[in-house]
């Protein structure tokens, strides 16, 4: 793994948590931090929700374009390379067949792959390392599912 410059003692909570809430058919209110940040996810109408919020693809997605878009200036920082833009966009397929995301490209764009181009693909290069949650996804991570009574 690179030196992200992260050391065991400035991670003090290592577990978070995020919590959802059922708010009727396909609707979840979503509450980060203990409630310090809410939003609502929910499907569009074509899948039997109200579009009240981003799908659930979208919002693990935007998680990733924006810890990429994150990485890219950290890097960018730790090297004193000056970033004058910076765009990341996420993009994904469907295998309808397995229920499941079948390929995920993140392209990062900046005036600086003009200017200068080495130095650009070297930060993206570098951030895929620093990117907690493209690494996680890239190389798996095991997920434990309970089911436990509702407490009020």
């Amino acid at each position: 793994m690179a030196d992200d410059g992260l050391k065991q003692e400035a991670l003090p909570d290592r577990q978070r948590k995020v919590r959802g809430r059922w708010q009727g058919a396909f609707s979840v209110e979503l509450a980060v931090r203990d409630g310090k940040f809410t939003l609502t996810s929910d499907e569009g109408a074509e899948g039997g929700g109200t579009d009240a919020g981003p799908m659930p693809s979208e919002l693990l997605f935007s998680s990733m374009a924006s810890c990429f878009a994150m990485a890219v200036a950290w890097v960018a920082k730790k090297r004193r390379q000056v970033l004058p833009d910076l765009e990341v966009i996420v993009s994904w397929g469907y295998d309808i067949t397995q229920r499941r995301y079948d390929h995920v490209q993140i392209e990062a764009m900046s005036s600086l792959a003009t200017s200068a181009p080495a130095e650009f693909e070297l930060l993206v290069r570098r951030a895929t390392d620093v990117c907690w949650v493209s690494r996680t996804m890239k190389q798996g991570v095991p997920i434990d599912v309970r089911a436990t009574t509702l407490r009020r």
